[in-house]
Order: C-alpha cells, then structure tokens, then sequence
C-alpha cells in the first residue's frame, strides 16, 4: 500500500508543478468610464461635466494592477488620475471638449471564483468613483460598475457595465478615512534593468561591500542583515525629513524585487503550489467520484439483475452433460437404462411361447 501511495503523491506533485505558469506575467485590460461629475448645490449638481476615465487593469495570479498601481482586494485605493472632458452641462468650465484633466479617482476592485460543473470562471468588479478634478471637489451622483469575466488563466471573456446610484455601490460604503492613498505612483520601469548578482544585494544593508567594516548589532555579524538592528539597515535623509507630513495620506511603494528575501520567496512558491493543488483537487476529484459512482451503481444493479434471475429462473441440471463411472466408463444414467433395456428383453422372451 505504501508504495502506490508514493507514486500517486508524485503524480499529483507533477501535475500541478507542469501546469504552474511562469510567475511574474500579468494580463492587461483597458476598460473606458464615462462618469458624470460636479459641485453640489442645495442637494443639486451644478458645474457638472461628464468625463471618460482609462483604467488599465492587469490581473495575476496574487495581485492587481490598476494604472500600474497595486490595489488591494476588496479595499478602496486613491491615485491621482487623467480623465477625458467630454462636455460641460452647463458650459461654465474653464476647460473645453477633449482636453485631458486632473482628477483624483477613489477604485475599488473586487475578485471572485465562480465554478461550475464544466469550467471555472474569475469575476473581476471595478468600482470607481471621481472626488476632486482640479483641485476642486467634486461629487459623483451615479456609479458605472464594471465586471469582467475571465478564464483561470485570466483572459477576457466577457465585460458588463451596470450604472446605478452610487449610493448603492459598495465603494460608497467604505468611509475615505480608510483609503489606501497614492501620492507618488510607482514607475513599473525603474528596476527592469537592475539584476541580482549577489546574495547580500538583497538586502538593504549600509554598504554595498561586505568587506567593508559595518557596525553590527550585539552578537551579531555583520554578514545576517536579517537579524541586524532595523536602525542600522537604512540611513537617514535629512532631505526626507524637511517634507511636510500628511497624517491622513499613505504612502504605497511597490517593493523592489531585489529585496525579496529567500523565506519570502520560498513562501510565495508554497503558497502558488497550495493554489494549484486547490484547483486541480477542484477539477479531478469530481470526475473520480463520478467514475465511482458508475462502478458502485454499475456493481449494485448487476447484483440486482442477477438476483432476479435466480428467482424467475431458478438454476437446474443441464441436460447432455454425462457422468462417467471411472470403472466401466459408461456414463451412470446410461447404465441404467441399459439394466433396464436387458431385464425388459429378458422378460419378454420368458412370455413367448
């Protein structure tokens, strides 16, 4: 039993690592919105204009792009983002049909796994809503929901939009004190070029050389940057310091991929495996069942069958099949028959006269 075992285990262990995708490849879809917003008024809009937001979304395995800009699952992130002037309502804006203006976009997206009995399909929600264009505060009356359904290995199948009060919306919901604020989005093509050729580049340590004398913390080497004192991992920037601070902005950096540690690395493999694993038990254990439960039915009503039979046509002796005396050779029933063949003769000349 034990070795059947193994050999399943490393079935399993090859199906999902052949099926693993190359890490690291996003897919990318550009959804347009057309949002209608202005100044509000003694409960009415006024100075409204519509606009025409680009939201370019790039989906992975564990994360979402929006613009370049991580986000994160179910939470509500602002950026600073371009929109297109459609028109001005009531023609009082400084600016004209087609220019390109500044807004301040709050984003929510949302991600679901619908499985059925035959696929499996991502459902990707976008919500969206435009609070300042140009430095004024504004306000968004109806919401445009956008919902795109993708394939396991996300590509596009199809796309929805819905419009509806925003008061309805889920991103209305979550209060703007708990947003994710942006406010130097991240350049996705700065560490293209940069490559990892040392292990200790990994890390942030003060100098680049290890050779180079470093003030460890107590006990420690200078080599285990991961159990240094976080003091000493970074130094200061006076010119960091003379910004103003804003208390109710948060600043989110992408992280570079050089300071990823090796735990770190290890874990996101395990983690990618578990994912794999989860959606092939998904895909193959139903079809295993199914497949017992045809041998079990299959076992079953030919037990069945076979009773019913027995009882209709109960079992007999066939005919012509003959038993052999291994003395004689003549078969029993034979024998018989021809005792009874003589003494019949035998009779039968004894009455003639």
């Amino acid at each position: 039993m034990t070795g059947p075992a193994i050999c399943l285990v490393f079935v399993l262990f090859a199906l999902v690592t052949s099926t693993e995708s190359s890490p690291g490849q996003l897919n990318t879809e550009n959804i347009l919105i057309n949002v209608t917003a202005g100044t509000l008024a003694d409960t009415q809009l006024q100075d409204s204009n519509n606009l025409q937001i680009n939201l370019n979304i790039s989906v992975g395995e564990e994360q979402v792009l929006v613009n370049d800009i991580p986000v994160e699952l179910s939470g509500v992130t602002r950026f600073n983002c371009q929109a297109l002037l459609l028109d001005s309502i009531n023609g009082s804006s400084e600016f004209e049909s087609g220019d390109l203006v500044s807004t301040v976009t709050r984003v929510m997206v949302s991600q679901n796994r619908l499985y059925s009995d035959s696929e499996e399909v991502v459902a990707l929600q976008v919500f969206s809503e435009v609070i300042e264009m140009e430095g004024k505060e504004v306000q968004q009356p109806d919401m445009c929901e956008v919902k795109l359904l993708m394939s396991p290995d996300f590509q596009k199948l199809a796309q929805f939009t819905n419009i509806y009060p925003i008061g309805h919306s889920e991103i209305f919901r979550v209060p703007r004190e708990n947003d994710v604020v942006v406010t130097d989005p991240p350049n996705p093509r700065k560490n293209e070029d940069q490559l990892i050729s040392h292990t200790t580049s990994q890390y942030p340590l003060k100098h680049t050389e290890t050779t180079q004398e470093e003030t460890a913390a107590p006990g420690k080497l200078p080599e285990t940057p991961l159990r240094m004192d976080p003091d000493l991992l970074y130094e200061i920037d006076d010119g960091l310091d003379d910004r103003p601070s804003q208390p109710d902005q948060i600043q989110m950096e992408t992280p570079p991929k050089e300071f990823i540690s090796s735990y770190s690395a290890m874990c996101q493999w395990v983690e990618k495996v578990r994912e794999r694993l989860r959606r092939f038990c998904s895909e193959s254990l139903p079809l295993f069942f199914l497949v017992m439960w045809v041998v079990v039915i299959g076992v079953v009503g030919s037990a069945v069958i076979v009773k019913i039979l027995d009882m209709f046509f109960p079992t007999c002796e066939h005919k012509h099949i003959f038993h052999l005396n291994p003395v004689t050779l003549i078969p029993e029933d034979e024998k018989h028959t021809l005792l009874e063949n003589i003494e019949i003769e035998a009779e039968g000349e004894e009455k003639k006269p």
